[in-house]
């Protein structure tokens, strides 16, 4: 069952990637959605799914059909001892953070894990004051990592330098009571 038809065909390919990472993200899983892209952007696509297990069929040359799947949890043993050993980390620096207020307001999630990996080691490199978190499923719907900001400016600051080194970010939310809010795009700038 096709939820709906993307049109990506006039964005840059990772651009096009947060935009598909998005809206399979809000997808249920067995869902899917029809992707309009140019020539050059399946084999981005295909990269993308590997990483993320969002199965791709490609209909025709510039459209596929992408399927929610059931998340990356790594390609083989190790990786995949290595992923949950890290989310178990993560998922304990996330509580205590919660239970002592100092969980952050702003988050930046990733197109995938391989390329928030890359993205938090950029960050960490530049300078960049962040604390590495799981995505909370509201923002990611499976696991991922995400970059937490206190400050608006320095989250904003960050999610544009990430997408002029084209790292993968998708975009970046704020933490309201409500739940949380997405600010910014990666499609959208």
């Amino acid at each position: 069952m096709t939820a709906r038809r993307l049109d990506v065909s006039s964005l840059s390919p990772l651009k096009g990637l947060a935009l598909v990472s998005n809206t399979v993200k809000g997808l249920r899983p067995g869902s899917a959605v029809e992707v309009l892209h140019g020539e050059e952007f399946f084999d981005h696509l295909l990269r993308w799914s590997r990483e993320t297990a969002n199965p791709v069929e490609r209909i025709s040359e510039n459209l596929s059909k992408v399927l929610r799947g059931k998340g990356f949890h790594g390609a083989c043993p190790a990786e995949t001892l290595s992923f949950y050993w890290t989310g178990v980390k993560l998922h304990a620096k996330e509580l205590l953070l919660k239970l002592s207020g100092r969980y952050p307001r702003f988050l930046i999630n990733f197109v995938s894990v391989r390329a928030g990996a890359e993205a938090l080691e950029f960050l960490k490199g530049a300078g960049f004051r962040f604390r590495t978190l799981p995505a909370p499923k509201e923002v990611e719907g499976y696991c991922g990592f995400a970059a937490g900001f206190d400050d608006r400016r320095e989250a904003e600051r960050a999610f544009l330098k990430l997408a002029q080194e084209n790292l993968g970010a998708e975009a970046l939310f704020e933490k309201t009571p409500a739940g949380f809010r997405r600010l910014l795009g990666l499609w959208e700038v």
